[in-house]
Formats: C-alpha cells, structure tokens, sequence
C-alpha cells in the first residue's frame, strides 16, 4: 500500500480512537444518536475504526491489533458506567468486537487489491 495511503490512514485510524473514545463516555443527555440504533454504531465506529488502524499498522498482527481493539472496546464499555444515565452491556460490547472483525476484513481486502507500497 502507498505510503501516503498508509499515512492517511493512520490519520484517520488516531481520530476514530478518538472519538470513539469521546462519544462512548459522553453523558446520557448530551448524547446524539444516528437513528441507526445503538448496535450498528457500535458496528460501524469499529469496523472504520479496526480498519483504518489495520492499514495503517502494516507491521501488527492482525490478531495482536484485533486483541488491542476489543480490549479498548470493553475498558470503553466499563468506563460508561462512570458517566451521568450510561451504563455498559456484553451486548454492546459484542457489536463492537464484531466490528472489529468486519474492519480487518475489509481491510485484508484493500490491502490486497492495493498491493505492496
């Protein structure tokens, strides 16, 4: 994969962890939801997530990133019991982890159609 893509892509992967971070520990009442339901946020912020961190992260293991990713995804879960009306469920944690799946397959993918860098 080019080195800019890869850069980019590394961008973009820092400011998801980010806001996934922000979004998961903001208080009940100042929450804003897509009208998509709350597993398939949860589904896609870490499927964008995991894969725009998997093509930047060519060194990783995928297993090792994967690990990474579903342990930030459950710390994120506990720690919403800390913020006003939130509270934290496996079942919110599974659709997450699943997108952590669905992110690095899409990206074994691009990464195989973009080719070496």
């Amino acid at each position: 994969m080019p080195a800019t893509l890869r850069r980019l892509a590394g961008i973009g992967a820092g400011l998801c962890c980010v806001l996934v971070a922000v979004l998961s520990l903001l208080p009940a009442d100042e929450m804003r939801r897509t009208g998509a339901g709350g597993h398939l946020e949860h589904l896609a912020a870490y499927a964008a997530t995991a894969c725009l961190c998997r093509l930047a992260t060519c060194r990783m293991r995928t297993t090792t990133l994967a690990l990474c990713l579903c342990g930030y995804a459950g710390v994120l879960e506990l720690l919403q019991q800390l913020a006003p009306g939130r509270s934290s469920k496996v079942e919110d944690f599974a659709f997450s982890a699943a997108g952590v799946a669905i992110g690095l397959v899409v990206a074994a993918v691009a990464q195989r159609r973009l080719g070496p860098g």
